[in-house]
């Protein structure tokens, strides 16, 4: 237990600081020899899809729209439709600061 404790801050630290793509939580979980759904549930090819899903539903449910949301995260319009319609990856720490805008936690988001 401890381990996955450390390994959890350690990737969250990483995330704070550096940023990592969804891809790259995929290749961590398999160089981990975990699966990738460990840190993204569904399908890894659908990943992409199940966050833009569930961060479009946590910023429609709090009462946001993407200018609004955008505005709050310091994010611009286009990039946030971008990945809202699933054409471009959220970054790992742009799902932590719209988790922390929406006051949500970050594995609402990650579906």
């Amino acid at each position: 237990m401890w381990v996955l404790s450390h390994i959890g801050r350690a990737v969250g630290a990483r995330i704070e600081s550096d940023g990592l793509t969804v891809d790259q939580l995929g290749w961590l979980g398999e160089v981990l020899g975990v699966s990738p759904t460990t840190f993204m549930p569904g399908d890894p090819d659908n990943a992409r899809a199940q966050i833009a899903e569930s961060v479009t539903a946590a910023m429609v449910a709090h009462g946001h729209t993407p200018d609004t949301l955008a505005a709050l995260v310091g994010m611009s319009v286009p990039w946030l439709w971008r990945r809202l319609q699933g054409f471009a990856s959220f970054r790992a720490e742009d799902v932590l600061r719209i988790a922390r805008a929406l006051d949500v936690e970050v594995g609402v988001l990650l579906g």
